[in-house]
């Protein structure tokens, strides 16, 4: 099991690193973050983050590489499981990927982020990752209000 809390934000776009960190820390949730798959796989290594927020939006190539390279970022622990953010269709090679638990697409609702994260968070702490069925795929938001 990984860091108790930690959240490995994964993404190419500061921007969005940035907006992810914030979001998830006014929350306290433990962040730490990679802009490149180099960057996550040292982290994974390193920090044992319990949870992966990775980006598919951006660099879907080099995520997926790094999807496949994540089972070998530390072999004496199981992986961690993945949280992916993407497009309106979700890439299939990074959404049919054995770690990848939820699929959320953009534009994405704040709250809907942070409640994901929490629950699978949780669902971490209670057992380590095996992933029974396909990913669950969330929505779109459909009214601006949500937004932080």
């Amino acid at each position: 099991m990984g860091a108790p809390g930690l959240v490995l934000i994964v993404s190419d776009d500061p921007v969005l690193r940035d907006l992810l960190r914030d979001l998830l820390v006014r929350e306290r949730i433990r962040t730490i973050d990679a802009a490149t798959p180099e960057e996550a796989l040292t982290i994974l290594r390193e920090e044992h983050p319990c949870l992966l927020l990775v980006d598919g939006i951006v660099g879907g190539r080099e995520m997926t590489e790094l999807l496949s390279r994540i089972p070998y970022a530390d072999a004496s622990r199981s992986p961690p499981p993945v949280l992916l953010l993407a497009g309106s269709s979700p890439p299939p090679d990074l959404l049919d990927h054995d770690l990848v638990v939820e699929a959320i697409c953009a534009p994405f609702a704040a709250p809907a982020l942070v409640q994901a994260v929490r629950h699978h968070l949780a669902a971490g702490s209670a057992s380590s990752h095996t992933r029974l069925r396909a990913p669950a795929v969330t929505a779109p938001k459909t009214s601006s209000r949500d937004e932080s």
